[in-house]
């Protein structure tokens, strides 16, 4: 196993709280690293022939985790490749840094968190607090006024638009801001939520369900500090910008201290400091 792996593993493991570790364990949690998403495929298909939803299907680009449940038999099970398979501009396998590597691995636990909450809580993909908070920040009219009223640089930074950014849906390899921090021409004259759809549409405004589950688990790679890779440049820096004014990186949070949804505001689950109407967190 790479070393990179090894270590994000080692890590999540010493970071985690009690309640995490303790959930992906009793779900008979599972790494497997692989070189390539070929190779993912055809050992899985091997061993786990008989569960389907554990193989990595041939669209995954960097890793997979799946979820079997039957009777009382749990488990969940992730797949990592050294090598990303994108389909843009050309079929290829790109190798990923070791930084890459960790923030992949993270992504994918993150997923794992998520399975099992939802095997044991009934919970659809992902917590819903967390989903909630975040649908507020983006579709109330003071979240999204907040947001268009920041420095479009400082959500978006300065990075290119990399490869796998470019392969779930981004617009353009264009940075939005250029080096002297100034909003690049050809984004003139469009809001910081039109460039949010233009930009990050895979993880804010994903096509197809199950909905948000990346939001969540791109979350959780924050909360481990394994965000920062070439893999999404883009996307952590828009994640630390949402982190920063939103309750639903609070919510995750909640869920990553104490396995459980946040109980403040009841019946709307959020962290106390949280607004439940514009999903803006109350500094």
């Amino acid at each position: 196993m790479n070393q990179a792996v090894w270590s994000t593993i080692e890590g999540l493991k010493s970071s985690l709280t009690i309640g995490p570790v303790g959930e992906l364990q009793n779900h008979n949690y599972l790494i497997y690293h692989f070189a390539t998403l070929a190779d993912a495929d055809n050992y899985m298909s091997f061993l786990y022939a008989i569960q389907p939803s554990l193989i990595p299907p041939t669209t995954s680009r960097c890793g997979y985790t799946g979820y079997f449940l039957a009777g009382s038999v749990k488990m969940i099970v992730s797949s990592v490749y050294d090598k990303c398979h994108y389909s843009f501009p050309t079929d290829s396998n790109v190798q990923n840094s070791d930084g890459a590597l960790s923030e992949v691995t993270a992504h994918e636990a993150g997923h794992a968190f998520d399975f099992a909450l939802a095997a044991d809580s009934s919970q659809p993909n992902q917590p819903t607090s967390a989903t909630t908070a975040f649908l507020n920040l983006v579709n109330s009219d003071e979240g999204q006024a907040a947001i268009n009223s920041a420095n479009p640089c400082t959500i978006f930074g300065l990075a290119t638009t990399s490869q796998l950014e470019l392969n779930i849906g981004a617009d353009a390899e264009t940075p939005v801001c250029t080096n002297t921090n100034q909003l690049n021409p050809i984004y003139a004259g469009k809001t910081n939520m039109q460039l949010l759809q233009l930009k990050v549409p895979y993880f804010l405004y994903p096509p197809t369900l199950p909905k948000y589950s990346d939001f969540w688990a791109q979350s959780f790679v924050l909360k481990s500090g394994k965000e920062g890779s070439e893999v999404l440049p883009i996307t952590d820096n828009v994640f630390r910008y949402i982190k920063s004014i939103g309750c639903a990186a609070n919510a995750v949070q909640y869920w990553y201290d104490l396995v459980a949804p946040p109980n403040h505001n009841a019946p709307i689950d959020y962290p106390s400091g949280c607004n439940a109407e514009t999903g803006l967190w109350n500094h």
